[in-house]
């Protein structure tokens, strides 16, 4: 059983770095484009996408974002896509 993303699962993380690419934005992981989806501000996205914002900085600054209004709709959707892209990606 997998408790945790460490060591040997440590790929399965959303925080693992890989290529993302979400509406057209380039992103340095699941994480990443995940949060940006959040919002619909081009200052958010920008931000996530910066390669110099880990993972784990975008998720805390997320905690103080407006959240786009349909995000309940939309965010399996979006995370499907990005684990879609990750998961067909060639190490």
């Amino acid at each position: 059983m997998i408790k945790e993303f460490q060591e040997e699962y440590r790929w399965l993380s959303n925080f693992t770095s890989v290529k993302i690419i979400l509406d057209g934005i380039t992103y340095s992981s699941v994480e990443h484009a995940y949060m940006s989806a959040k919002s619909t501000d081009f200052k958010w996205k920008g931000f996530c996408a910066n390669h110099l914002n880990t993972a784990g900085t975008v998720k805390r600054a997320s905690k103080t974002l407006k959240i786009r209004s349909d995000w309940e709709d939309i965010k399996l959707s979006i995370m499907e896509k990005c684990l879609e892209q990750k998961f067909n990606t060639q190490p």
